[in-house]
């Protein structure tokens, strides 16, 4: 994917990643790994449900505040070090939306994911 990317941002990315050495010292959880608005069921603007637990793994639960806490409740009081690895999730994601369209052949996933890194670097 790097090669993909504008030189000026190569240098950007591969800082991002230096921080996965970082990624440690946490309480394992059950996770449900891919958690965005698309999941979440509201009724009456409560939360009514959560569903598609496909990718649902144990791991770091910071994956799972990634969008929460670094969209519609980013204020929430929550530890830092799972605020730091929440946002490091969060950057992440446009990668994998990336690699889909690459993997895939569909270009306008490839060219959303691209534009989503641009953005979180």
């Amino acid at each position: 994917m790097l090669p993909l990317l504008e030189k000026d941002r190569r240098a950007q990315a591969k800082r991002l990643f230096d921080d996965v050495e970082t990624l440690v010292d946490f309480e394992p959880a059950l996770l449900h790994a891919d958690l965005g608005p698309e999941h979440l069921l509201v009724r009456e603007r409560r939360l009514a449900g959560v569903i598609d637990w496909g990718e649902m793994r144990v791991g770091d639960p910071a994956l799972d505040y990634a969008w929460l806490l670094n969209g519609p409740f980013s204020k929430w009081n929550v530890d830092l070090e799972l605020r730091r690895r929440a946002r490091f999730y969060h950057r992440l994601a446009p990668w994998y939306e990336a690699h889909y369209g690459l993997f895939t052949n569909r270009p306008e996933h490839t060219e959303r994911g691209l534009a989503g890194i641009g953005d979180r670097l």
